[in-house]
């Protein structure tokens, strides 16, 4: 989340938690990226992130590390993909669709 966000919580169930961050796709999708843990998918969208309370307390921090399926799906959107040095298309992909603030570091 980036510094000085505030967010509401509103529970839907003992399991889950859903916060309304209000900080729109990218800031949500990365933490969402970070509160997923075993190929488990975190729910999010513009407005808010939908994932037990566990795993949302520790998201945003540490590295931001994409899979190779999650970078050849968002590569989908970089002109000439296959043509960029695999690192700079990471950082590319990253900056385009994470809103990494000032604590999570790219892995």
């Amino acid at each position: 989340m980036p510094l000085g966000t505030h967010f509401v919580i509103a529970r839907s169930d003992a399991a889950t938690v859903r916060t309304w961050t209000f900080a729109g796709t990218r800031a949500n999708r990365t933490w969402a990226h970070q509160a997923s843990v075993g190929g488990q998918k975190v729910r999010f969208d513009a407005m808010s992130v939908n994932a037990p309370a566990s795993l949302l307390a520790d998201a945003g921090r540490g590295d931001l590390k994409l899979t190779d399926a999650e970078i050849a799906t968002f590569a989908e959107s970089v002109k000439f993909a296959e043509c960029v040095p695999r690192g700079l298309l990471n950082r590319t992909i990253v900056a385009r669709n994470f809103d990494l603030g000032h604590s999570i570091r790219i892995g």
